[in-house]
Parts: C-alpha cells; sequence; structure tokens
C-alpha cells in the first residue's frame, strides 16, 4: 500500500495533476517513513531501515522506471514536452541559414510546416496527458475503495484466526476431559468389582487400604 500510494504521488507531479483551480501544487505531503517490521508496536523506523530509507524509497518506485528515480530538475512532463519544442526549433534554425533564411517567419522564427507540426504535437502531448490524470485518477479511487475494506478484512482475518484458535482449544481439553472420563468410569468400574462387604474386616484393612489409595 505504501509503494502504491508513493507511486501515485511521484507520477501525479510528474504530470502536474495536483491543482487548486488553475494552481499547480508542486509540494504534496509525502507519505512519512513507516516501518515494515511486523513485530514492532510503533511505526518508526528502526536503525536498520533508518540506515537502507532511500534505497527503499527508489525500490517503492521502481515500477515507474526513469519517472521514480532521481532525475535532474525539470524533469516533468510538461517540461519534457517543452525541450523537444526548443530541441525542434533550434535545430531548424541551424539548417535554415543563407537563402533559406526567408522561410522563418513568425515569432518563433520557424518555417511554417514546423510551427503546424509543433501545434499537433503540443495537442497530442496534452490529450495525452490529461488521460492519462484521468486514468490516475480512476485508479486511485479504485485504490481507495480496497484500502478502505483493509480494516474489516484485517479485523475479520485476526477474528476467524483466533475463532479457530480457541475452538481448536477447547476440543483439546473437550479431548482431555473426555479421556479422564473414560479412564476414571473404567476405574470406577474397576473398584465396585473389588469393593464387597467383608473388606471391612481388619484381616483385609490392607486391601482396603491399597484400594482406598487408588
Amino acid at each position: 500500500m505504501i509503494t502504491i500510494m508513493r507511486c501515485i504521488i511521484c507520477y501525479g507531479q510528474f504530470l502536474n495533476a495536483f491543482r487548486t483551480g488553475d494552481q499547480v501544487i508542486r509540494e504534496l505531503k509525502q507519505i512519512p517513513p513507516i516501518t515494515l517490521t511486523e513485530n514492532k508496536e510503533y511505526l518508526e523506523l528502526t536503525e536498520d531501515e533508518q540506515a537502507k530509507y532511500d534505497d527503499r524509497q527508489e525500490r517503492e518506485l521502481y515500477n515507474l522506471n526513469t519517472i521514480g528515480t532521481k532525475r535532474e530538475e525539470g524533469a516533468l512532463f510538461s517540461e519534457n514536452i517543452e525541450k523537444i519544442n526548443t530541441t525542434a526549433i533550434e535545430t531548424c534554425q541551424k539548417l535554415y541559414v543563407g537563402e533559406d533564411a526567408q522561410w522563418l517567419v513568425g515569432e518563433k522564427k520557424i518555417p511554417e510546416y514546423l510551427s503546424v507540426y509543433l501545434k499537433g504535437v503540443n495537442t497530442q502531448a496534452e490529450e495525452f496527458r490529461i488521460q492519462s490524470i484521468r486514468y490516475l485518477r480512476e485508479a486511485s479511487m479504485e485504490f481507495i475503495q480496497l484500502c478502505e475494506k483493509v480494516p474489516a478484512t484485517t479485523f475479520g482475518f485476526l477474528e476467524q484466526k483466533y475463532s479457530n484458535l480457541i475452538s481448536a482449544s477447547i476440543q483439546s481439553i473437550e479431548r482431555e476431559y473426555t479421556e479422564y472420563e473414560r479412564k476414571d468410569k473404567e476405574l470406577r468400574a474397576e473398584h465396585l468389582k473389588r469393593f464387597r462387604p467383608n473388606l471391612a474386616n481388619p484381616a483385609n484393612a490392607g486391601e482396603l487400604d491399597e484400594l482406598n489409595k487408588e
């Protein structure tokens, strides 16, 4: 769950998906470090986990490939598209020199065909970004619905587990009692066979004492 939440945040930031009105939210509250040690009572990282936490963050974002790895400033989706535009314009201006410079028109000083091409590229890129944000939102909503089921599932599992343990313990005690009761009945039946009126005779005192001890 931690990995999925961190991937959602990272990919959403890459797409500039988080906004308040027209304002892009650049800085989001990150998920605090949480221990993965299941037998700890508290959520703080252990000393061993603290030393390896940076590597763990990298592994958690592994599925985002280069988006999730440490990268240079300016690697957001929109900035990458802007770099493509800048590279295309600068390369074209270097090619159209001398007499060919007459084809460089408009504010950006590029051929008209390149303006049309870049407009199409930018439109497709923006449509892709918006569609990706929609997919991310839908996936996030499904993830939230799954998260809402986790507490009930967890407590259901614990209830089932310990109900089974209690039932097994009761059954074990019942088996022990049944066995004890069986042996007790057999012993009483044996004693009844050996018990007779003349055991009160002093001559049979030893046999009576032995029977009482049993």
